[in-house]
């Protein structure tokens, strides 16, 4: 079924040549996520030890239905070195959702109940395929990898963030996922223009996309918040809602980014994050790598 919203742009796509894109590797990894309780807290801020339980939430199903829209488009794909890009998406996505699943076991073995707003999520995400044609399927996916991206670069940008997450195996499936996100930042958005995507239909769903998003955060942040066992004090909630929402929170910081999605010209790969990739896959994954034990096979 084809969209009835017109595209903006109508000159013929190619990707962006990026020295990523021929290089999205596929790690399989084996987090040290073990059943005796750890130290989660967020140093000095207990809202974000709620919120990151709230994020990854969101991922075992989200990665799943990122994973199927691309699939579905794969084989219109004519562009060798996109087609290796998509497969590797495909397979970098796929092991985010099962080890955020792992991750959620683990937070709520350790009193963050995540395991019920992952149930949730994929309620949301299952509407999604119910209501949304394919092409709007890869455009959501669109949309939240770029959302997705702001968040992965602010992670690896800020070494405050890192150094507050104490519970090492935790911070270092983080890491990687906000590794790999930054790596296959523009391949959604190339397979989705290859099949013929507008940038109408992009730029409109972006708000509806980021409402959903934000939606679901809160709603989920509220239900960690009102558990007993996670009562923080009105400073304590404030001081975490001004990190999010304040004159130099997090969404005044990823603004300008975000507001570029909506020009007609946007690629993701007009933002060079190739020094940040490779000072980060040494870090992690290189000859003395912080999570180089995790690493079983590299495809």
């Amino acid at each position: 079924m084809n969209s009835p919203v017109s595209d903006i742009a109508s000159e013929p796509y190619a990707p962006a040549v990026s020295v990523l894109n021929a290089d999205i590797p596929r790690r399989h990894v084996d987090f040290d996520l073990k059943e005796s309780p750890v130290q989660l807290e967020y140093k000095d801020n207990p809202f974000m030890t709620l919120f990151m339980g709230s994020l990854s939430a969101l991922f075992p199903a989200g990665e799943t239905f990122f994973v199927e829209s691309v699939r579905h488009f794969r084989d219109q794909i004519t562009d060798p070195s996109l087609l290796k890009d998509a497969q590797a998406f495909i397979g970098q996505e796929a092991l985010h959702s099962q080890q955020h699943d792992l991750l959620n076991h683990f937070y709520s073995r350790n009193g963050i109940d995540v395991k019920t707003l992952e149930a949730r999520a994929e309620s949301v995400f299952n509407l999604l395929r119910r209501v949304s044609t394919w092409k709007m399927q890869l455009a959501i996916t669109t949309c939240s990898e770029h959302f997705t991206f702001l968040f992965a670069e602010r992670l690896l940008s800020d070494p405050s963030l890192q150094e507050k997450m104490l519970a090492p195996q935790v911070k270092q499936v983080w890491l990687w996922h906000v590794l790999e996100e930054t790596e296959h930042k523009a391949v959604a958005f190339d397979v989705y223009k290859a099949a013929g995507g507008s940038n109408a239909m992009r730029i409109l769903l972006m708000p509806i996309v980021s409402l959903l998003f934000v939606g679901m955060l809160v709603v989920f942040q509220n239900k960690l918040l009102r558990q007993d066992k996670h009562k923080l004090s009105f400073k304590q909630k404030l001081a975490g809602f001004n990190y999010f929402i304040g004159p130099k929170g997090l969404f005044m910081k990823i603004a300008p980014q975000y507001f570029a999605f909506f020009k007609p010209s946007f690629h993701p790969n007009e933002h060079d994050t190739v020094a940040l990739v490779a000072k980060w896959r040494e870090r992690l994954f290189g000859a003395d790598g912080e999570a180089l034990s995790c690493l079983k096979k590299v495809v």
